[in-house]
């Protein structure tokens, strides 16, 4: 899954993905966050709005013993 991290756009499923909701397409993405960064799912995220920038950063709290 290297790189891919839109399950809609999953290139090993023969029709695509039927749209269930907004919530279950995010939880899609963090599993697949957890998968490329080869991190177990016990694991905690901290998610940080970085409103400037427009984007949100994901720390492993977990990682960093916080």
């Amino acid at each position: 899954m290297h790189g891919n991290l839109e399950p809609e756009e999953d290139w090993f499923r023969k029709s695509p993905k039927e749209h269930v909701n907004d919530l279950w397409e995010d939880m899609d993405r963090l599993n697949a966050l957890y998968e490329e960064m080869h991190w177990p799912a016990e694991d905690v995220l901290d998610f940080i709005p970085d409103y400037a920038n427009n984007q949100i950063i994901i720390r492993n709290r977990s990682q960093y013993g916080r």
